[in-house]
């Protein structure tokens, strides 16, 4: 290698030292470049900490149940008021607008808390949107239209204390419910089942809450009703043999089958609207089918 190249290659190498520092600059990340805090160089929590809980917050108020859900929950609120009190339109009308006096209060204060968060920055302004959010996650917990609620107050004034001490009965229940529409068919033989099936329903603390029988009359609870009443607990519509009215000339069985028909239009679209599904009788044994005892 003659001197020249020598004295190139060290000319080369002594460039590449200078330039480190600035390579090192542009490498560096914008973490680095942010200035240090001084609460974190004092030891004190960097508002980052802050920020992260608002946007666990932010996070949090974006699953609130929508007006939606929460107006179909009020419907299954005084659908269970019926089923004990058998109340007025008036009466259902006072709950209603008292349920939704209670949805309104529940997402104005909801609203309220958005806009506190996009504006709080200072440890007082944090403080008191926390302590908002815990209030609401306890509300929605508890039940926006439970104890304090406009919705009480006006349940307390309509039902008797004896109803009350029913609906609680009935609220503490947890098994199951179901619809049942037609000929409940167990075995092949033509012949309605039904009792049999409630028995088997019975053992696993299931029960039939609205029942439209081969005859066409519905009954809710066991006692005969105008229209169906579902609650919370209701989990299918079992749609079993419906018969035809081609099948007979007998008017009153005409009538009658109308009736299941009529009845069962009414079931099905009352039931998807809340959700509930409807599945065939079949199907039906098949879920409960592993549960049955020998």
């Amino acid at each position: 290698m003659t001197a020249y190249q020598i004295s190139r290659r060290w000319l080369w190498i002594l460039l590449l030292i200078a330039m480190l520092p600035c390579w090192a600059r542009i490498g560096r990340s914008s973490d680095d470049d942010a200035p240090v805090d001084a609460d974190a160089a004092n030891g004190i929590e960097p508002p980052l900490i802050n920020n992260a809980a608002l946007l666990r917050i932010k996070k949090g108020i974006s699953s609130v149940p929508r007006r939606s859900q929460l107006a179909e929950l009020l419907s299954w609120k005084i659908d269970e008021i019926d089923l004990v009190s058998d109340t007025t339109d008036g009466e259902k009308e006072k709950l209603r607008l008292s349920g939704q006096g209670d949805i309104k209060r529940f997402l104005d204060r909801v609203h309220e808390l958005q806009t506190s968060l996009q504006s709080a920055t200072d440890p007082p302004d944090i403080d008191s949107v926390a302590r908002e959010w815990d209030s609401l996650k306890r509300l929605a917990k508890s039940g926006i239209f439970e104890e304090g609620s406009l919705f009480s107050k006006a349940r307390r004034r309509i039902l008797t204390s004896e109803q009350l001490a029913k609906l609680k009965t009935e609220a503490a229940q947890t098994g199951e419910a179901f619809s049942i529409i037609g000929v409940v068919d167990l075995d092949g033989d033509g012949q309605d089942d039904r009792d049999e099936l409630r028995k088997v329903l019975a053992a696993y603390h299931a029960v039939v809450d609205n029942d439209v029988d081969g005859t066409g009359i519905l009954r809710v609870n066991g006692k005969v009703h105008d229209k169906p009443r579902f609650t919370q607990r209701t989990k299918f519509v079992v749609i079993g043999k419906i018969p035809d009215a081609v099948d007979t000339d007998d008017a009153e069985r005409i009538a009658a089958i109308q009736n299941i028909h009529r009845l069962r239009n009414h079931i099905v679209g009352a039931a998807r609207d809340r959700g509930i599904r409807v599945i065939s009788l079949n199907d039906f044994l098949r879920y409960v089918g592993p549960k049955k005892k020998p």
